[in-house]
């Protein structure tokens, strides 16, 4: 089965069956912040050769200080249900 993939690139329309577009970094930051602000979350695919994976980063209040964690796809699922979770069971005054 052949793919083809349609882009919209500034009002033009480009097709191709040799090459995929994928993205591979969101920045999540508050309104009228940069992207290099502590309070920036980074997500991104990442590889080191043994599959993909997620990494989510934050800067810190240095240039040198960035925290970062690594999530496996098949970890997810998990991870998720109980970040909701905790989430939930956070008092509104001390998660906002």
């Amino acid at each position: 089965m052949e793919l083809r993939v349609v882009i919209l690139m500034s009002g033009k329309k480009i097709v191709s069956n040799k090459y995929e577009m994928r993205v591979m970094k969101i920045v999540v930051v508050p309104i009228g912040e940069p992207i290099f602000s502590e309070r920036a979350t980074s997500i991104e695919i990442d590889d080191e050769g043994g599959g993909e994976f997620l990494k989510i980063t934050q800067h810190g209040g240095h240039a040198d200080i960035t925290t970062s964690i690594c999530i496996d796809p098949e970890e997810w699922e998990f991870i998720r249900l109980e970040v909701d979770r905790m989430m939930a069971s956070c008092r509104k005054e001390d998660c906002e």
